[in-house]
C-alpha cells in the first residue's frame, strides 16, 4: 500500500478531543521530530506501547496504516498539531 501526503484531509477539534491525553503526549512528541524510542524514554514507557499509541492515533483519523512509511505518518502528525494549535490558538 502507498501513503500520499496530499490523503491528509485536516481535523477538527472534536476529532482531536477524542484522544487520550497519552496519545496526545504521543502525538506532541512525534510532531517534535522524537523517535520512538526518545518518545518511550521521555514518557517511561516501552517502544510497544509508542507503537500502540501510534496506531490508535492512525485510526482514530482513518489514516492508511503503512508499515514502511513512518515518516509519512510524522509528517502528517506534525500537520495535525499545527493545525490543532491554530485552532486553539482562536
Amino acid at each position: 500500500m502507498i501513503c500520499r501526503i496530499n490523503d491528509y484531509h485536516g481535523i477538527s477539534g472534536i476529532t482531536m478531543s477524542k484522544l487520550t491525553q497519552r496519545e496526545i503526549d504521543v502525538l506532541t512528541l512525534v510532531a517534535q521530530g522524537y523517535t520512538n524510542s526518545d518518545i518511550a524514554n521521555k514518557l517511561f514507557i516501552s517502544k510497544d506501547t509508542v507503537k500502540a499509541h501510534l496506531k490508535s492515533i492512525y485510526n482514530r483519523f482513518d489514516f492508511n496504516y503503512c508499515h514502511d512509511s513512518s515518516s509519512v505518518f510524522r509528517l502528517r502528525a506534525a500537520l495535525l498539531w499545527m493545525e490543532y494549535e491554530k485552532e486553539l490558538a482562536k
